[in-house]
């Protein structure tokens, strides 16, 4: 009988996540692609358990008190009183409410890039993808308000966890995000559309100006009255952004 791992999947399947590829529209070649835009796409492992089911009950209980409460002021018995499971459960399927905690946050993850691959229209441009990719981003994470909690409490706590729980999604975390960003990226600026900057700044720009945004709303909200969850709000920051990015990332000709 194989063991369990802290997935609730059996230790043969751990790692195994392949980094995902499509056709390239050109010339058929193998290129990356956003990881999936539906549950059937997602490994085993890593699809939501049934929420009816121990497993999903006890991620369901995690995901809220860890939001809440934070990882040190959460407690495993907390989680399964509210989950209504019997305490070894979280070790069975879990293994530790480390584990839990990084399992929480990699699901969050994925709900939020999933949500970014089903809105991407199948034939848009490479630069178009680009230039909107920080408001596809921003949009996801005012989906979700609980992923955006956790993120704040792992910003305060120095992020060894939720960077251990990225790294286990393998191709389904940053690292297929990048992936697929510098080639869509590179495919942009060979089309002229685009001008050509050095990729790792301009990635980690647009991610900061996405994420950091967000995460950085209750100090604008204080500071500036400005509250990126108002829908007005929301259509400004839109048409500012956009704006913003196009006039800095396309091509002179473009412009």
């Amino acid at each position: 009988m194989k063991k369990r791992d802290n997935r609730g999947a059996t230790s043969s399947r751990v790692g195994s996540v392949a980094q995902p590829l499509s056709a390239d529209r050109d010339n058929g070649e193998a290129v990356p692609s956003l990881p999936m835009k539906d549950l059937h796409e997602l490994p085993p492992e890593w699809r939501p358990p049934d929420p009816a089911a121990p497993r999903g009950r006890i991620l369901a209980a995690a995901r809220k008190l860890f939001a809440q409460r934070g990882l040190t002021t959460t407690t495993t018995r907390a989680i399964a009183e509210h989950a209504q499971v019997n305490l070894a459960m979280i070790h069975y399927y879990y293994g530790s409410k480390e584990a839990l905690y990084e399992r929480v946050l990699a699901q969050e993850f994925i709900v939020v890039v999933q949500g970014m691959s089903a809105q991407l229209p199948p034939h848009l441009p490479e630069h178009e993808i680009i230039m909107t990719l920080p408001i596809r981003i921003m949009s996801q994470l005012r989906r979700n308000p609980v992923w955006i909690t956790l993120l704040r409490h792992e910003v305060a706590s120095g992020g060894e966890h939720v960077l251990k729980a990225l790294k286990s999604l393998g191709g389904l975390g940053p690292l297929g995000l990048r992936q697929f960003f510098d080639h869509t990226y590179a495919q942009a600026v060979a089309s002229g559309r685009l001008r050509a900057l050095p990729v790792n700044p301009l990635r980690e720009c647009l991610l900061a100006l996405s994420w950091g945004t967000v995460l950085m709303q209750p100090f604008f909200e204080q500071m500036f009255q400005s509250n990126l969850f108002d829908e007005s709000t929301w259509a400004e920051y839109q048409r500012t952004l956009d704006a913003l990015l196009r006039r800095g990332l396309q091509a002179e000709n473009e412009t």
